[in-house]
């Protein structure tokens, strides 16, 4: 696994960036703050999401991105993913998922979280998300100062949403092949490999449906096969036999 240590120092989009990592794990486990600081950016780490609100509270400070951990509770992921909203500088934020607790996931999209990484974790991983969030900031601010008055005032829609309109982006590498291997491994039909990536990444049924741009009833019918052929008794069996094959 890619450590925060192995990365090289070099020019990238985090270059200059300031971002506000909301971490309630050691610091030890994650690392998220030393990968993006490798990278070029200014990092504000918060230990608990008390601190990072009082943090948001300040007027004064700015973030290009922020990065949240996944085992933060519902409530508290929602205040600071609010308070990030109804800055007068609002920024794109990332979910790191928990790899102890499955409804982590469900919480950072609750959340409305941009990008969201999946474990088996990777600063990589991490890094990529926020720099791609720095960019859509960036981006979305620019529209905002370019616009009237009055728009401006209500800034982009997707950053006044409770939650996102369509289905969050996941970015982990290493889950995508491992599925690749593993779907080659048993012989997957195309369907079934994309339907288990997807899976593997942590998308709901209904979003998987949107997605590839078939009916819910026809994800889980592919979904059941896939758990025939493996032998896995359900969703999470299936995701962890996959990734430790």
């Amino acid at each position: 696994m890619t450590t925060a240590e192995h990365l090289p120092a070099r020019q990238s989009s985090l270059s200059g960036a300031r971002v506000l990592v909301v971490q309630t794990r050691p610091i030890s486990a994650l690392g998220m703050g030393t990968a993006v600081v490798r990278r070029g950016g200014r990092v504000n780490v918060c230990r608990s999401s008390m601190a990072a609100l009082d943090v948001l509270a300040d007027a004064s400070t700015s973030f290009d991105a922020a990065v949240l951990d996944g085992e933060i509770s519902r409530a508290n992921l929602l205040r600071v993913a609010r308070a990030l909203r109804e800055r007068s500088s609002p920024c794109m934020a990332v979910g790191v998922a928990s790899v102890t607790d499955d409804a982590s996931v469900r919480r950072l999209v609750e959340a409305g979280v941009n990008e969201l990484v999946i474990p088996p974790l990777t600063a990589h991983a991490v890094v990529e998300a926020t720099s791609r969030c720095v960019l859509e900031t960036h981006r979305l601010r620019a529209q905002v100062a370019s616009a009237p008055l009055t728009a401006r005032r209500r800034g982009p829609p997707h950053w006044n949403q409770a939650s996102p309109s369509r289905p969050v982006p996941r970015f982990n590498p290493d889950i995508e092949q491992a599925v690749d291997r593993y779907a080659e491994l048993v012989r997957l039909t195309p369907r079934e490999a994309s339907v288990l990536k997807l899976i593997a990444l942590g998308y709901i049924y209904d979003e998987i449906g949107e997605v590839l741009s078939i009916a819910g009833r026809t994800v889980k019918m592919h979904a059941a096969n896939v758990r025939k052929k493996v032998g896995a008794p359900n969703r999470m069996a299936l995701v962890r036999k996959v990734l430790s094959a």
